[in-house]
Parts: C-alpha cells; sequence; structure tokens
C-alpha cells in the first residue's frame, strides 16, 4: 500500500517515473476489485429514466430515486458532503473552495433489451471484465469518480479548486437532467470535465434530431407490429402477429415463426447497438420487414407501408430517404428506427437522426418531411438539439490533450462523435474519456459475452484496465486544471 500520510510531490508530474505517479498508480492497482465490486452493486439498480412514474422529489421515477440513494450512500461513506437537486442531479462536493472543478457522470441507463447472455441487472465480475447495463455507460465512470476524490484525499494532493461530482440521472433521454438544475440556478463550476465518451477531447457533437414518422397502412392484414424500446439503441428484435390468411415467410437464423396460417407470430433479430455508432448493427426490423415482403402478399398500401419502413430501417446512414449526408469535421449522419410500433390502421416509427455539425435542425427536418411526403406518410414531433462544438485551441483542450499524450503514448487529435453527452449542455465543460477507441484491451472471450455487446447492447461490458487507465489520466488532468485556472 501507499503510505497515506507522505504527501507527493506535485511539481514533478511531468516526468514517467515520478513519485506522483507511481502513487497514483498503485494506489488504483490495491482498490482495483473492490472498485469493480462497488461498480457491480451500482449495476444491480435498474436505474432507466421514466418521467411517465414521476413522483414528488422523483422526476425520473423510483428506480432513479433509488439509484440516487446509493450515491448519496456512497458519499456519506467517504465523509463527503452531498447535494440532492430536486431528484434531478446529485452532486457530492470535496473541498472548500469557493470556485469550482467538476466531473459529470450520469446514474441512468437505457433499457436492457434483448440477447442477453445473463440477466442484466444480474451483474458479473469476470476479471477483468464488469458485465452489465451501464457497466461502461456510465456506472463504471460514476463510481470511479468518487474512486478518484478518495485516492487524491488518500495521497495527501490538495487543490485549491472544490471539486463537484454531479451525477445525473435522465441523460439518456435528451438530457433534462442538467437542464432542470442550470433552470433552477444552481452552482456551475468554471470548467467541467464530462466522463462520458472516449479519450483525448471531444471537440464537437453532431445535432440531435427525434421525430415520428406515421405511415399509413389500410387493411387487417397483420397487428401488434413492434420493434426497439428506446430511440437511441438500435432495436434487437421485432415482432408481428399476423392475421388469418397470410403467407408464412420461411425461417432462417435470424427469424422464427410461432403458429400456423391462422395466428402466426413472427420475430425477427438483429445486431443491436448505439443509435450514434451504429458500424455493424443490424435494425431487427428491417429483418422483420423484409421477410413480409418476400414471402406475403399485401395490399398495395400495405406493401408501400413496409416498404416505407423498410426505407427507414435498413440503412443507419439515411440512404434511401434524402439524408445521405456528411461534412469533414463529424463525418456522415446516422438515422436509427428506433422504436417501431404498428397496427391495421398504421406503423409508427421513431426516429432517432444525429446530423453533421455543418447542417442546421430545419434542414434535417425539411428533407425528411419532403420524402416522407412522397412516401404517403408524415413527420410529427420533431425534436432538435444543435450541433456541438468547441474550439480546439482552447487552454484546457490542450491541457487536457497534452495529458492523454503523456500518459497514453499516442497524439491522438480532439475528435468529433454522434454521441450527445453533458457537454452539450453544461456551460464550460468538455467530454475527455473515459473510453479508450481503440487502445485499450480487446473486448472479453466468446463465451463471455454475446457477439452485439457494448454500450445500449446486451452484454455491455467495461475492462478494468481501461477504466484504471482513465483515472490515472483524471487525476493528473485534475491538478494540472486546479493548477491552471488558480493562475
Amino acid at each position: 500500500m501507499v503510505d497515506a500520510d507522505r504527501k507527493p510531490d506535485l511539481t514533478d508530474l511531468v516526468s514517467e517515473g515520478s513519485p506522483t505517479r507511481f502513487a497514483i498508480r498503485t494506489w488504483l492497482e490495491d482498490h482495483r476489485d473492490e472498485l469493480a465490486q462497488d461498480i457491480l452493486q451500482w449495476i444491480a439498480v435498474p436505474s432507466v429514466s421514466d418521467p411517465s412514474a414521476a413522483e414528488p422529489g422523483a422526476p425520473y421515477g423510483k428506480a432513479v430515486a433509488k439509484m440516487f440513494d446509493v450515491v448519496r450512500l456512497a458519499a456519506e461513506e467517504l465523509d463527503l458532503r452531498w447535494e440532492d437537486h430536486g431528484g434531478h442531479v446529485v452532486s457530492v462536493l470535496w473541498g472548500a473552495a469557493s470556485e469550482e472543478i467538476g466531473i459529470v457522470t450520469h446514474v441512468d441507463v437505457v433499457p436492457a433489451g434483448d440477447g442477453w447472455t445473463t440477466p442484466p441487472f444480474s451483474p458479473r465480475y469476470v476479471a477483468p471484465y464488469v458485465i452489465g447495463r451501464g457497466a461502461c455507460d456510465n456506472k463504471g465512470p460514476a463510481v470511479g469518480t468518487l474512486y478518484l476524490v478518495r485516492m487524491l484525499r488518500d495521497l495527501g494532493v490538495s487543490l485549491q479548486h472544490r471539486v463537484r461530482l454531479m451525477f445525473g440521472g435522465a441523460e439518456e433521454i435528451g438530457m433534462p437532467d442538467l437542464r432542470a438544475y442550470l433552470a433552477d440556478g444552481h452552482p456551475v463550476p468554471v470548467r467541467s470535465i464530462v466522463a462520458d465518451g472516449m479519450f483525448p477531447v471531444n471537440i464537437a457533437q453532431k445535432g440531435m434530431l427525434t421525430c415520428l414518422v406515421r405511415i399509413p397502412a389500410g387493411t387487417d392484414r397483420f397487428r401488434s407490429l413492434k420493434a426497439g424500446l428506446v430511440a437511441n439503441a438500435v432495436p434487437a428484435s421485432a415482432t408481428i402477429q399476423l392475421n388469418s390468411g397470410c403467407p408464412m415467410p420461411r425461417p432462417h437464423d435470424r427469424l422464427t415463426v410461432d403458429g400456423d396460417a391462422t395466428d402466426a407470430l413472427l420475430t425477427a433479430s438483429g445486431r443491436p447497438g448505439h443509435a450514434a455508432f451504429p458500424e455493424g448493427t443490424l435494425n431487427a426490423a428491417a429483418v422483420l420487414v423484409e421477410a413480409l415482403l418476400a414471402s406475403t402478399a399485401w395490399e398495395e398500401r400495405d406493401e408501400s407501408a413496409l416498404r416505407t419502413l423498410l426505407a427507414l430501417s435498413s440503412s443507419p446512414y439515411g440512404d434511401g430517404i434524402g439524408l445521405a449526408l456528411t461534412d469533414d469535421l463529424t463525418g456522415a449522419l446516422t438515422a436509427n428506427a428506433g422504436i417501431v410500433t404498428g397496427s391495421a390502421d398504421g406503423i409508427d416509427v421513431v426516429l432517432d437522426v444525429r446530423y453533421p455539425a455543418s447542417y442546421r435542425g430545419d434542414e434535417i427536418t425539411s428533407r425528411l418531411t419532403e420524402w416522407c411526403a412522397a412516401q404517403g406518410a408524415t413527420v410529427q414531433d420533431v425534436r432538435d438539439s444543435s450541433p456541438s462544438v468547441i474550439d480546439p485551441d482552447d487552454a484546457i483542450v490542450s491541457l487536457l490533450s497534452d495529458t492523454y499524450a503523456e500518459i497514453s503514448g499516442r497524439n491522438d487529435e480532439p475528435y468529433s462523435m454522434g454521441g450527445g453527452t453533458h457537454s452539450r449542455v453544461l456551460p464550460h465543460s468538455v467530454t475527455f474519456g473515459p473510453g479508450a477507441h481503440d487502445l485499450g484491451p480487446s473486448r472479453p472471450p466468446a463465451g463471455i459475452v454475446s457477439d452485439s455487446a457494448g454500450a445500449h447492447g446486451p452484454d455491455e461490458w467495461l475492462h478494468m484496465d481501461d477504466l484504471l487507465d482513465a483515472l490515472e489520466i483524471y487525476a493528473i488532468a485534475l491538478i494540472r486544471m486546479d493548477a491552471h485556472l488558480s493562475a
């Protein structure tokens, strides 16, 4: 163990073999398994945000409120002060200075979905992997920030800013948590790190637009068409109940058929994943519709509806719906048919669009509306969050990038992404890690998780080496930010 009574020399952080660097890494390794066990406890709370289940003091339902209880208890066990902000956000505070540095995570998760090897909220630690819903997005990093503060305190590090750890309760449903925090006038740190992305520094996020596409149908050939649970995840499964007289599609490795021609239930499986990072995914709705169109005779209006749904779900890049757009800063647009519901009256599709920073939301809406009108469909309930871009020459961006490069040995440039984080909402904040792109250890070997494991997919996992590396980077970056802002 590190001698907790010995205060490290903070002037030698630049050198690789410094006592401070060694003390930080040693402390993290000594607490590896304890950290993993705490992450498992947090994952076991199924904290899916549900505003429809709001109660006084619990705007996102009982599960998120229970998760906040866990956060507060963890703070108390560390003898740290906490603040509750109307059930939207819980802050944990370290230090007594008036000016603050923030570190932001979230403790809500997307619904589990299908395809899990083991129950999603009965997490596993198959060292060095933590597996369960929220492992990497974002409970592992959230617990890690508490360990970060605990470590610096144990090592005798003294900062000139108070640290405000901010735990959001509704990041996955559009970030009303921090919006409410700001609207209520709570403290805004002078600078904040959002620990909900990748390394090095994120300087641009695509615009985020969601809408409802309504597709008319017209016969009683099918009922109860369903796919997906949330807009920001590629559906893992899709089902349809066919009425009497419909020819049956042939089953295959991604399609099962239960029942007969009088009453059949078809279930299709896809390759799920995060809507903002759709490489390698397969929308189950598209698998289902392709099977239906290949083997079943449909009325013209129903066939048109199914072909419209196929166009919306078959490509994650807007191909075929007038949205194949890209720019040099943020890359290609993505479009995800995340929730599909249908009956004889028609089909509703909740579409999640992440559009390049050089476009505006009204341009995207206009293009989509024009395409839908040509199919006889309509666009409704449009919600848009403009792209977020920060100055790559900002001094804090340079400081964080240099710290990452020094510790990782890499000179990666700041990056853009389609994912949306709390840095879109909180002033003076930047998304910085804790993911490692292609730098971290490989994914779990076959047999531990499913093929489509990942954030927003089944068998979500976190490699503890990645998290310990990130906490080392955060520790040194925080000390340097503190000195820079004090100067």
